[in-house]
This record gives structure tokens, C-alpha cells and sequence, in this order.
């Protein structure tokens, strides 16, 4: 199963968008069958601008480094995106990023002196590269952070430390993906769907899966309890 504790924030913003995905295909079972028979590649598209929304419903986000930095402490979020396009395998934000209880370590003349920023709030691109391993059934998202231009205030430098150890390869494993299951009188149908392609294009996020259906007889007693 996947644990999105294991996660940083965003893979589990692109596990979200994905779940959501999924939830579509749950709501059409029937042809889901249909197309399970056939063994033919379910597509499914969702568009820059729903994702924009998804991703908006469900900020703000904490953000946690994958390891602590003794020089770098304090508590941030991630409070929202104002743009998001995707081409080639990549999709563009521009985010803004908060910051409270900022405290930095640095050395001076051989001392560690501790200074206090208190609260401040940076606006940030980034591109997180989608990479999608058909056989080990993994989609790994590598995110690169990018100051915007601020002038000769570069309000955007106690954060470093931060996106610098944001900045590497997270995996979503997409191997052990839960059926949809429909009871049909004494039967249940289980209909697995194995993810063959996850790519970003032109303003799109694309998934492909391969269904196919199982079939398990369940006990006639315990199918009349359960349509009760």
C-alpha cells in the first residue's frame, strides 16, 4: 500500500491527483467491464485547469524536509499556486511558500551564531519532471526549485536549505493498486487495472490502464445477507 507518510509534499499532491483519477473509473463500472473484455488501454485525461482546482482545494500543505538540517530550523507551508502548465513531461508552478519561527545557523569568525527571520513569505517556480517505469510500475516525480527575480532583495535565500533537500527523486508505486469489486449474484467480479503510461503534455496529465476482470463464486447464504 502506499503510505503517504513515506511521501514528501509532492508526491502526495500528484497521489491526490491520481486517486481522483481513479475515482472517475470507480463511477463507471459497467464500461469498465465492457472495456476490460476487450483488453483494450483505458485513458484517462485531466486537464491543467482541474488539476489547478484540486490542487487548490487542498492547500495549504505542510512542507517537511526529507532530512533535518541542524543549521535550518523552523515550520513552512506551502499556501498556494497561482500557475500550473505542463509539456514534455513536466508540470510548471509557480507557488508561494511560507515560513514561521525561521531560525538559521551560520559561522562567524568561528562561532555558530543563531539568527532569528521570525515569518516570511516567497514565491517560488518549479518544475517537477514525471518519469514513468512501465515495468516496475513506479511513477518517480523529481521537482527543481527556481528563485523568481527579486531585485537586489533576495528574500528568497533563507529557504535554500529547504528546497535544496526538497530537490530529489521521489517514487509512487502504482504496483499494488486495489480492484473494483461488484457483486453480481452468487459471483464477484473483481476488475484490476494495470497502470501502462503516466505522462504530462500539452497542459494534460494522461494515464493509461490495461483492465482486466476476475470472477470468485462467494457463498449463496453469505450473498443473501448481503443484499439485505
Amino acid at each position: 500500500m502506499i503510505s503517504l507518510r513515506h511521501l514528501g509534499y509532492i508526491g502526495r499532491i500528484v497521489f491526490v491527483c491520481l486517486v481522483c483519477l481513479v475515482c472517475l473509473v470507480c463511477s463507471n463500472f459497467c464500461l469498465l467491464s465492457t472495456w476490460a473484455a476487450d483488453r483494450q488501454p483505458v485513458t484517462l485525461t485531466l486537464p491543467a485547469s482541474t488539476l489547478h482546482q484540486i490542487l487548490k482545494d487542498i492547500l495549504p500543505l505542510p512542507i517537511q524536509p526529507r532530512t533535518k538540517n541542524r543549521n535550518f530550523q523552523g515550520t513552512f507551508t506551502l499556501d498556494s499556486i497561482s500557475q500550473l502548465a505542463m509539456k514534455n513531461n513536466l508540470i510548471s508552478l509557480e507557488v508561494e511558500i511560507s515560513g514561521r519561527d525561521i531560525r538559521i545557523t551560520a559561522a562567524v569568525g568561528g562561532q555558530s551564531i543563531q539568527i532569528k527571520l521570525g515569518q516570511i513569505v516567497v514565491p517560488i517556480t518549479c518544475d517537477i519532471a514525471l518519469r514513468f517505469d512501465h515495468k516496475k510500475k513506479i511513477l518517480f516525480l523529481t521537482p527543481t526549485f527556481y528563485d523568481l527575480p527579486f531585485g537586489s532583495d533576495d528574500s528568497s535565500a533563507p529557504l535554500r536549505p529547504l528546497l535544496k533537500s526538497l530537490s530529489k527523486e521521489y517514487a509512487l508505486p502504482f504496483d499494488k493498486l486495489a480492484p473494483l469489486t461488484k457483486k453480481i449474484g452468487f459471483n464477484q467480479i473483481n476488475v484490476f487495472m494495470e497502470p501502462i503510461d503516466m505522462r504530462a503534455e500539452f497542459n494534460e496529465l494522461v494515464l493509461k490502464f490495461l483492465p482486466f476482470a476476475q470472477k470468485n463464486s462467494i457463498n449463496a447464504h453469505a450473498a443473501r445477507r448481503d443484499s439485505r
